[in-house]
C-alpha cells in the first residue's frame, strides 16, 4: 500500500511499482489524522513494514519562528509519524490493526 495525502501521487508511485513486477495499490491517508489512519490500517492490514516518509520544513530565521509554523511542521513531522506508525505495529504485534 502507498499512502499519500495526495490520491493522484499514491496512484502514480502504485503504478510504478506494479510496473517493476510487485503488487501495489494507491490511497488517499491524511498522516496527521489519527482516525483516518486507523481506519486506513485497519481496512488494509497488518502489514510486515512501514516506511514512513511523510514530512515539511518551513524556512525562516529560528527567532522569527511564528507558531503556526511551528506548529504545522510538528504536526507532519512528529505526529504524522507516531499515529501511522502505532497502527502498524498494532498488526506486527498481532493486535487489531
Amino acid at each position: 500500500m502507498i499512502a499519500a495525502r495526495n490520491a493522484g501521487e499514491a496512484a502514480r508511485a502504485a503504478s510504478e511499482i506494479r510496473e517493476a513486477g510487485l503488487s501495489a495499490e494507491g490511497h488517499r491517508l491524511d498522516v496527521t489524522d489519527p482516525t483516518a489512519a486507523r481506519e486506513c490500517f485497519a481496512a488494509r492490514g497488518p502489514f510486515d513494514i512501514l516506511a514512513n516518509s511523510a514530512g515539511m520544513a518551513r524556512h525562516g530565521p529560528a527567532l522569527e519562528t511564528a507558531p503556526e509554523n511551528f506548529d504545522a511542521v510538528a504536526e507532519v513531522n512528529i505526529r504524522a509519524a507516531c499515529f501511522p506508525a502505532q497502527e502498524a505495529a498494532k498488526g506486527m504485534a498481532g493486535g487489531a490493526p
